[in-house]
């Protein structure tokens, strides 16, 4: 009986895994939804620039509202520092890849 629950739950963990290891996998895909995302449009470097900026300005608004809650105490300092860094890395991915479209579920 013992031997039966172990191998049990010996397959059910490979089988969590295994759930777990499919997402990750998944090439080029759109966060966990797994919606495929497409080549959409061929910048001009004036655009990308463009583009780049108006990225860096609304970085820069959003960092100003979590400073400004943290000085009202709204969040502590490493709340603040989070978002930030969170922002930061959104901001990057953004920018990599402004020229790509991924299709809803309902499309």
């Amino acid at each position: 009986m013992k031997l039966r629950r172990f191998i049990f739950g010996m397959i059910s963990l490979v089988f969590a895994f295994a759930l777990l290891a499919a997402p990750a996998a998944a090439k080029d895909k759109h966060h966990m939804k797994l919606v495929e995302c497409e080549e959409k449009a061929a910048l001009t470097k004036k655009q990308q620039k463009h583009f780049e900026r108006l990225f860096d300005e609304l970085f820069d608004k959003k960092k100003e509202i979590f400073e400004t809650a943290e000085a009202y105490g709204i969040l502590s300092k490493e709340q603040k520092e989070k978002h930030i860094e969170m922002m930061k890395k959104h901001a990057k991915h953004m920018k990599k890849n402004m020229t790509k479209r991924c299709k809803d579920k309902n499309e």
